[in-house]
């Protein structure tokens, strides 16, 4: 577009030199190196308006242009300006043109040019010229385009240009100058209002009540309060679920989709106000709930509106008319009363305190309140009754209220009760409220709180248990009634002290053998606990004899009169101490010593009266009685003399002793 517009004015260019140089004038030579000057002064008004070089216009106004070109000559020779040419180029904005030419107000008529008929051209007959500080004049009105991109809201530049020749010089004259324009953006707006009506008072609020099952009627204002046109205006209302599209629309909905209803206007005016009605159904009985209902308008303008979409959005709330009951509970304990909930624990003897809260929504007041109660078998009414006490009629308790309900109000009634149950059962206690509404309606309503009767907590340790010395025994408690979670406390040397382990199951082993009472006690999560005992058998261990001893070691070459010392060691299966019994083999023996611990070594003394050959062994015995068998025996010799003959002989019969046993039988046995 661009390159087409410089395109256009190169050829005018062009064309007014090419009349210039065959329009049948001469041109005198060239006689000075001074050339005149052109002063081109362009200048814009709105209607009303004064000259400036600025203007700033909504879209559609008219815009006015003059144009001053005063010619000035700078030698002292007779020149003066001929073939004179004009141009003002209008401006365009992304390919759209902003401003059209509509009229002269003074001069003559352009030539327009240009795809978008944006150069306007003033071509004057060669016998037409200015003179030193003569002015030509022109002035025109132009229009603003809706279609030019005005969202952009930029100067717009307004540019004219003059070129002439000037005579005697032979030179080309020219100049320019620029005017700017702002077109102001249209500012589009939509506003909408939802609101809901108050049937008692008969006028519409942005908070309303509805009787259950009913219709609600709803009102949206939707308002063109912008500075343009919207085309086209979508409304589109979502009810919450709990109201339901019911018809008795003043407006066909353009579409329902389930909950969401549309509907479509065009052509909507600047300050035009759009009334929208329609019925909902309410689907809800339980007072106070509430439903928002939601609306959005969205606006779409084709013309230069910037933007050229707008929304707003507003919503309108529902209520649920009437009178609502709300019956808890609470229980008594150590520590006070506790919450106040729907439903309780508690055991046979424990006291309960109900709350009874009667509620109240609506344009109108509730009065004449009467209070029903009816407690069921296992509760007994225990007065402490608030406001008043009840007229009690067996199981039934009546208070008829003398306080009056206005919008979001409410009256307490609370009194306490006895449980008076031995088995687990729930006992409802239920409520009913009948009250009169100054609207003329009858209301009521019920509801109920429940007591738990716990069963006595019992406590089971199991038992009675049995195992060996060390034996790993498992230890499993349990627990009926009461109220969960449990805690278990265990007391494993009956010392009355809860202190030893805590869980469920246990593991635990005793090292004596013997009777043992073991405790547990278990606690509820209502602090409620409950004992148990049962008694622990521990039987000893069958027992296991030593193992046959070492072969004792020590002297075996000695003299009569002489103490000598052996030792020996053994083993017994069952890691219990040992004691050790050595044969001196002249009739004697050590008798039992120890005890040792098990592995360690023994040791004994003696002395021998006799000369001779005496075999010792050993033998172990644990601390249980049991008995091992003979170790292997150790010769020991007590020679008569010390002759080398002698010594020679026994030594000789020691190697073979040790060296063949048949030998050592065969002496054993002599």
């Amino acid at each position: 577009m661009e390159k087409n517009r410089i395109i256009i004015m190169t050829l005018v260019i062009t064309a007014i030199l090419l009349t210039s140089v065959f329009s049948g004038i001469a041109i005198d030579t060239k006689t000075t190196n001074l050339v005149g000057r052109f002063e081109l002064d362009k200048k814009v008004k709105k209607d009303g308006g004064s000259w400036g070089e600025h203007v700033t216009i909504d879209v559609g106004d008219d815009v006015f242009f003059k144009i001053n070109v005063t010619y000035y000559n700078e030698t002292a020779g007779s020149h003066w300006a001929y073939n004179i040419n004009v141009t003002d180029m209008l401006p365009v904005l992304n390919d759209d043109l902003c401003l059209e030419y509509i009229e002269m107000i003074e001069g003559d008529d352009p030539d327009i040019f240009g795809s978008d008929d944006e150069l306007l051209c003033w071509r004057y007959d060669p016998a037409f010229n200015l003179m030193d500080g003569e002015t030509l004049t022109l002035i025109f009105k132009a229009r603003s385009v809706e279609d030019c991109g005005c969202c952009q809201e930029s100067y717009l530049e307004n540019t004219a240009g003059v070129i002439a020749d000037e005579y005697c010089t032979g030179q080309i004259i020219k100049d320019k100058d620029t005017a700017k324009v702002t077109i102001n953006c249209f500012d589009p707006d939509v506003s909408v209002d939802k609101k809901v009506w108050n049937y008692k008072d008969l006028v519409w609020v942005g908070t309303g009540y509805g009787v259950p099952y009913s219709d609600v009627r709803f009102n949206i204002t939707v308002e063109n309060n912008g500075d343009c046109t919207l085309d086209t205006v979508w409304v589109n209302d979502t009810l919450e679920e709990g109201l339901e599209y019911n018809n008795d629309a003043t407006h066909t909905p353009f579409d329902i989709d389930d909950r969401n209803i549309t509907w479509k206007f065009t052509n909507v005016a600047e300050d035009e106000k759009i009334y929208i009605e329609f019925d909902a159904t309410l689907l809800d009985n339980i007072p106070n709930n509430q439903y928002e209902n939601f609306v959005i308008a969205t606006g779409i303008s084709d013309d230069c509106c910037c933007p050229n979409t707008v929304t707003d959005t507003d919503t309108a709330i529902v209520k649920v008319r009437g009178m609502n009951v709300e019956k808890e509970v609470s229980l008594k304990t150590e520590s006070g009363w506790g919450p106040w909930v729907e439903e309780v624990e508690a055991s046979n003897g424990q006291i309960v305190r109900f709350r009874i809260m009667i509620y109240y929504y609506g344009y109108y007041t509730l009065y004449d309140i009467e209070v029903e109660d009816t407690l069921p078998e296992g509760l007994v009414y225990d007065n402490h009754a608030t406001p008043e006490e009840p007229t009690i009629d067996g199981n039934t308790l009546t208070w008829f209220l003398e306080a009056a309900l206005y919008n979001g109000q409410y009256t307490t009634v609370t009194f306490q009760a006895i449980v008076d149950c031995d088995d687990c059962e729930n006992l409802v206690n239920i409520v009913s409220v009948v009250a009169n509404e100054c609207s003329g309606s009858i209301l009521d309503w019920e509801d109920e709180a429940t007591v738990d009767v716990v069963c006595a907590l019992t406590a089971d340790i199991g038992g009675p248990y049995s195992g060996g010395i060390n034996e790993d025994i498992d230890l499993i408690g349990s627990v009926t009634g009461g109220s969960p979670p449990y805690r278990y406390y265990w007391d494993m040397d009956d010392d009355k002290e809860y202190d030893d382990a805590t869980g469920a199951e246990i593991t635990w082993s005793w090292d004596t053998a013997g009777t043992y009472q073991i405790n547990l006690k278990v606690i509820d999560d209502e602090d409620r606990f409950d004992t148990d005992s049962t008694a622990v058998i521990i039987s000893p261990n069958e027992n296991n004899e030593p193992e046959k001893p070492s072969r004792p070691s020590g002297t075996t070459n000695g003299k009569k009169g002489v103490r000598y010392y052996y030792t020996s060691s053994t083993d017994d299966p069952d890691g219990d101490q040992l004691y050790y019994l050595f044969d001196w083999g002249d009739g004697t023996d050590s008798g039992w010593v120890g005890p040792y611990d098990s592995g360690d070594t023994a040791e004994a003394s003696h002395i021998w009266e006799n000369t001779g050959s005496f075999p010792i062994k050993v033998k172990a015995k644990d601390i249980h009685g049991d008995e091992s068998i003979w170790s292997e025996p150790l010769p020991v010799y007590m020679p008569k003399s010390k002759t080398i003959k002698y010594t020679v002989i026994y030594r000789i019969l020691q190697i073979l002793m040790e060296n063949f046993p048949m030998i050592k039988v065969m002496m054993l046995n002599l």
